[in-house]
Formats: C-alpha cells, sequence, structure tokens
C-alpha cells in the first residue's frame, strides 16, 4: 500500500508542472482551442451542396439551371450570405445547425444559379464582398465541389455560362476559360472581383 501510495504520488509530481506549463501559455491553449473550433465549423458553410436530392436533367441527379428560384429559396440563400458576412467565425459556430439545415433546403438550386442570385442582388454583392479569411475559403470550397458535381454531370453547359455573366453583369470572356478549366475558386473570385 505504502509503495502503491509513493508511486502515485511520484506520478502526480510528474503530470504537475505540465499543467501548470500549459496554464503559462495562453497562445497555445488559444490556437488549440481555435483549430477545434474549425474542425467543429468545416462543415457549416458549405452552402449545403454536398449530397442533397436535386432535381432531374441529364443526369438522373443533375439540378435544372432553368428552375427559377422560390421566394424561400431567395430568402435561404439572402440568410446564408447574411450571416456568413455579418458575424465572426466564432460566433458562426451557434448558427452552425441553423446554416446547415438552410443549407439542405437549397442544395436541390443550380450552383449558377446560386451564385447569379448572389452576385445579381446589390445587397447580396456588398455582403458577399464582406465574407472574407478561413469563412470566405470554406463557402468558395463548398461551392467549388458543387460546380465540380455539375460539371461531372455535363450540367456546366456554356449557355448557362452566358445566362450567369448576362445575370451577374460582366464579360463572359472572364469567366469561361476558368470554367473550362474547373479552377472553380478563380472562377468565384473573378466574378466578386469584378462586379458592377
Amino acid at each position: 500500500m505504502i509503495v502503491y501510495k509513493k508511486a502515485f504520488l511520484h506520478r502526480k509530481a510528474r503530470i504537475a508542472p505540465r499543467s501548470s506549463k500549459a496554464s503559462r501559455c495562453p497562445k497555445k491553449t488559444f490556437v488549440v482551442s481555435l483549430l477545434l473550433a474549425l474542425m467543429f465549423f468545416a462543415g457549416t458553410i458549405d452552402a449545403g451542396h454536398s449530397e442533397a436530392p436535386l432535381h432531374t436533367g441529364k443526369h438522373p441527379s443533375a439540378r435544372d439551371f432553368f428552375v427559377p428560384l422560390t421566394p424561400k429559396e431567395e430568402a435561404d440563400i439572402r440568410y446564408i450570405i447574411t450571416s456568413l458576412s455579418s458575424k465572426s467565425l466564432f460566433s458562426l459556430l451557434s448558427y452552425r445547425r441553423s446554416l446547415n439545415e438552410t443549407g439542405d433546403r437549397v442544395a436541390h438550386v443550380h450552383p449558377l444559379v446560386f451564385l447569379g442570385f448572389i452576385f445579381s442582388d446589390d445587397e447580396l454583392k456588398k455582403a458577399v464582398k464582406e465574407i472574407d479569411g478561413i469563412t470566405w475559403r470554406r463557402f468558395v470550397k463548398g461551392m467549388g465541389e458543387s460546380l465540380e458535381k455539375s460539371a461531372k454531370r455535363d450540367n456546366m453547359e456554356k449557355k448557362y455560362v452566358a445566362e450567369f455573366a448576362k445575370e451577374v453583369g460582366i464579360k463572359e470572356t472572364l469567366i469561361l476559360p476558368s470554367i473550362q478549366n474547373r479552377k472553380w475558386f478563380e472562377f468565384i473570385n473573378v466574378t466578386r472581383d469584378n462586379l458592377p
């Protein structure tokens, strides 16, 4: 019993300096907390374009470019963009569930229609230009995955790109090369940077 007690006390003495050292390193604690928050937050802002049911079209699960947005879908997209533009990364954590549910409701929307609405609406154009950093990169990554799925399903025709460019008010020649080469990050950034 005495040997066990000594071993326990010796072990406790070895552990104590580590915990006191960690408390003297607030930067390290903050970085770890930030990384955990980002891992938790990672799937929040993909705009719901992952595995939800899609409209029928060329491919059995292709999203139809010519299906207009409903008022509810417009409101959902507006909620996503205004939330991403007006809230800090940490405050977005508390909206994670709501944003995911909202994204799921618009997952069937063709990505060019989704982006076309954002980039043609005056309020949303201002809001989307305010999204930056990790939030912007995660949003663009999610949209890029959605655009890639549409491209793989032959659902990114040149006439869609022409219609999109006309709707958002930019030259088709600015975005066509990045779409043809499937450089989605470049396409979204070029579009955002050249909005009227």
